[in-house]
């Protein structure tokens, strides 16, 4: 469990190394052991196979002619040659022998040589071709016997072939050399046959084992890699499926908040459009039942100027009623995607001039003087109805919460390059404290300043004005000082931003 933990928590990279290196090294060490045990094998072939070729030639020797070759005159006369063509035939067969010579062993006296191959010419030169050195020997010369020849004596006498236990060594080379009995009648020893069984030859055969080896080696190499490849790309596969999985828990839980933002905004809603509508509605139904009353009673007779104040109460609270239910649906359908937005190019200063306009009548009845500093003329792409509601927005909350005899100020500020259009309006009211700075731009909610003239307000002015601003790409903000009135300014790129036009919908 502690390893595959630990597994578990390796990257796609790490976790394929440690696979390659697992399974190469595991192979490395199996094949390392079969090479070395086939190499092993190959070796004891070789000698065996140089032993059999020593004991097959000491077998085509007539030792009785052999032994007759005693004087130096006899070199390359008839006899010699007669001993020694059945050795050269052998040889031609052969080639990987160097060289293929017999020595005399008298008891009381040195060995000499006495038959060697490399006396032929062919012989000689099909061995040159095969880039060995071939040294004659004279007739009947002297052959100093080395240590591991010496050793060889006791294998010889006993009638068996002997093999160098390593590669032999002499003033003419290296070699794999083995030795077999020449025997008289009688079954002593009196010489014996040399195969020098050439290295090259010898190392040929063993580099197919070799060969094999390293083609092994690259196989696993090859085996390891794929297989560290393939758990790599199944690692990462795991880690894209749990991205994937921790992205849908992500959006699932971020679409559970906005759900549970929303239910709970909907509950907020409720409960403020019940609070807020409850006291326009019982104003209605007072007057009206008041209204009822005194047309069913004849005796109880209202003069007309009563009459005309509780109608006046009954249409200010359905005034405030329709207020309120316009600032829900306009702002529902904003966040909702219920407005289309359809942004077009206009002349946002004209747009302004229409606000200013519309609410200067406002602005008389309150005696409140309404300035603008507009300049001639303002090209923009936006949607017109939402710019002009959230500037209507701006102007009426500026003069409903300015005393009366002060001045409202209207100012629209062309971008500078590559800046933003600012809409701005400055009244002259109470100013806004820190905490109720805190509460702009939010559904709802109601501040400590009160309007002038005793309007009703919804609390959802502004979080339409923000909203608006949002959907061209802008922004907005509030600057004031509480006692010094209040500056709230509005600022959209000249053009909205790219994808904005695809946010829009289809209202219902």
């Amino acid at each position: 469990m502690p390893l595959s933990k630990s597994l578990s928590r390796l990257s796609p990279r790490l976790l394929g190394l440690v696979f390659f290196g697992v399974m190469f090294g595991g192979t490395l060490s199996v094949v390392g052991y079969v090479f070395a045990g086939a190499l092993r094998h190959r070796e004891a072939e070789i000698r065996r196979e140089v032993r059999d070729l020593a004991v097959a030639a000491a077998g085509s020797v007539d030792v009785e002619r052999h032994e007759q070759l005693v004087r130096p005159e006899q070199f390359d006369g008839a006899d010699y040659r007669r001993v020694l063509q059945p050795l050269l035939r052998f040889h031609r067969l052969h080639p990987e022998i160097q060289y293929l010579w017999t020595t005399r062993t008298p008891a009381a006296s040195p060995q000499v040589l006495v038959l060697e191959t490399a006396t032929d010419a062919g012989i000689r030169a099909a061995q040159t071709a095969r880039g060995r050195s071939q040294d004659i020997l004279p007739f009947l010369q002297e052959d100093p016997a080395t240590e591991a020849g010496r050793a060889s004596i006791p294998v010889l006498r006993a009638g068996e072939a002997w093999v160098a236990p390593d590669f032999y060594a002499d003033a003419h080379g290296r070699y794999i050399e083995a030795r077999a009995p020449l025997l008289d009648r009688d079954n002593r020893l009196v010489g014996y046959l040399g195969v020098d069984y050439a290295l090259d030859s010898y190392f040929a055969q063993i580099n197919e084992v070799r060969w094999t080896g390293a083609v092994a080696l690259a196989l696993a190499f090859a085996v390891s890699l794929v297989v560290a490849r393939t758990v790599g790309a199944m690692r990462r596969q795991t880690f894209l499926h749990l991205e994937q999985i921790e992205r849908a828990e992500a959006e699932m839980r971020v679409q559970r908040d906005a759900a549970t933002k929303a239910t709970a905004a909907k509950s907020e809603l409720l409960a403020i459009a019940t609070h807020d509508l409850k006291n326009p509605l019982s104003a209605i139904a007072g007057m009206a039942g008041l209204m009822l009353r005194l047309k069913r009673k004849p005796e109880a007779k209202a003069s007309a100027d009563d009459e005309l104040e509780m109608l006046d109460s009954i249409h200010a609270a359905a005034k405030h009623m329709g207020e309120i239910v316009r600032g829900i649906l306009s702002n529902e359908g904003l966040e909702q995607g219920g407005v289309v937005f359809r942004p077009a190019p206009l002349d946002l200063a004209a747009l302004v001039r229409e606000v200013v306009r519309f609410n200067a009548p406002y602005a008389a009845r309150k005696r409140i003087a309404l300035e603008a500093a507009v300049p001639e003329t303002l090209p923009v792409v936006a949607d017109a109805g939402l710019l002009r509601e959230a500037c209507d927005n701006y102007v009426s909350n500026a003069i409903k919460y300015s005393p009366a005899d002060t001045g409202v100020r209207v100012a629209l500020r062309p971008p500078e390059a590559g800046g933003e259009v600012e809409f701005s309006v400055q009244d002259a009211g109470p100013g806004l404290s820190e905490a109720d700075q805190a509460k702009l731009f939010q559904k709802f909610r109601k501040l400590t300043a009160r309007p002038t003239g005793g309007e009703s307000s919804t609390g959802l002015g502004l979080s339409i004005v923000k909203t608006i601003a949002e959907r061209h790409g802008g922004t907005v903000g509030c600057e004031s000082t509480l006692g010094q009135g209040a500056r709230f300014w509005l600022r959209v790129p000249v053009r909205p931003p790219a994808g904005a036009a695809a946010e829009t919908s289809v209202s219902t």
